[in-house]
């Protein structure tokens, strides 16, 4: 395995060919983890649990936000999406929120999850490869071709990364000053009063906005407090959230709380 070309080389040669390259720019090539990358702003997707017609045929699609596409050599396509380095902050701190997001929105959901780090490697375009003796073939390339709705999969990506927050610090005692406990968990009443109290225009139009709703939900809940937790439900569904969204924060909240 060789791993080069121009600026993303990195390696030595262990077998024959020019096979490979890392998705991101490296620092250096003393290591090739996800702390050596200088930048983040590119994203790997592949699609081996689809055949390679259905492959086409998406990547087809979804060329307009494609910088470019190889074919591997065998069975898969290998399709990279890349943000301007302007996004190189946000991409870098929720690049694996980012993939998701791209994963379920684009992709419909069928990529390969260890394309999920912004170090994997992928096939270089016009090499022959070693192990099947097929050109991985450039099919797509169009440099400078950033990723358009970069600033609302950004947004949807903090959101997530927020929501594991919450998640993670239900699992913890939350300690206010309510005066109210169930468990030895404590949660404040001003989580709903901040969320009713506060304008949200639209659902992905304030990244507070996913956030403050589960903790108003999760508070109204936890007192068995229906009449405010409708007052909630009201807001949220003007602000444009789907009733299968708001149906799956009240299923996950009654879980982690035992209901």
């Amino acid at each position: 395995m060789k791993i080069y070309t121009n600026r993303y080389r990195f390696g030595k040669c262990l077998m024959p060919g020019w096979e490979f390259e890392v998705l991101n720019e490296m620092k250096n090539d003393r290591d090739r983890s996800d702390s050596n990358c200088l930048y983040h702003t590119r994203f790997l997707f592949e699609m081996d649990k689809l055949d390679l017609k259905e492959q086409t045929k998406l990547a087809k699609e979804l060329q307009h936000l494609l910088v470019r596409v190889v074919y591997s050599g065998s069975k898969s396509l290998h399709c990279i999406i890349e943000f301007s380095k302007d996004y190189e902050n946000d991409c870098a701190k929720y690049y694996k929120e980012i993939w998701k997001v791209i994963n379920e929105t684009y992709f419909n959901g069928n990529c390969d999850t260890q394309c999920v780090n912004p170090s994997r490697l992928t096939r270089t375009p016009d090499v022959l490869r070693a192990d099947t003796n097929k050109k991985q073939e450039m099919l797509y390339n169009n440099p400078g071709n950033w990723f358009s709705d970069a600033k609302k999969v950004i947004r949807d990506a903090r959101a997530i990364q927020q929501m594991y927050v919450v998640k993670n610090a239900l699992r913890q005692p939350v300690r206010a000053n309510t005066g109210k406990q169930n468990n030895g968990m404590c949660i404040n009443y001003d989580v709903i009063k901040h969320y009713l109290n506060t304008p949200y225009l639209k659902m992905t139009g304030n990244g507070d906005s996913s956030i403050s709703l589960f903790k108003a939900i999760l508070c109204c809940i936890k007192y068995n407090d229906n009449d405010t937790l409708q007052a909630v439900l009201t807001k949220a569904r003007n602000e444009h959230w789907s009733e299968t969204e708001l149906n799956h924060k009240i299923e996950d909240i009654k879980k982690k709380l035992g209901r």
